[in-house]
């Protein structure tokens, strides 16, 4: 059995990765942006979004997550890339 302070450490080590894959998700965010950008497209695609938070809803049953909690976390996330793209 595990200590709390292995526990622990595991945790820090997954947010440490949450953080990592948070920033390359930044950079491909300004990738998108700029190629937006250079056709004329629009910042906001609703379209998208929508199909987005349905993958999210299937993934959250697949590993049990809470589906409120990850829409939340992710409208955030979809907020911050759309600031990114301007």
């Amino acid at each position: 059995m595990l200590t709390i302070k292995q526990l622990r450490d595991k945790i820090d080590k997954t947010d440490a990765d949450i953080i990592k894959k948070l920033s390359q998700r930044k950079t491909l965010s300004i990738k998108i942006g700029e190629m937006k950008s250079k056709l004329g497209k629009k910042v906001i695609n609703n379209k998208r979004e929508k199909e987005l938070m349905l993958r999210y809803e299937k993934l959250c049953l697949e590993y049990k997550l809470q589906a409120t909690f990850i829409k939340k976390l992710f409208k955030i996330i979809i907020a911050n890339s759309r600031e990114l793209q301007k």
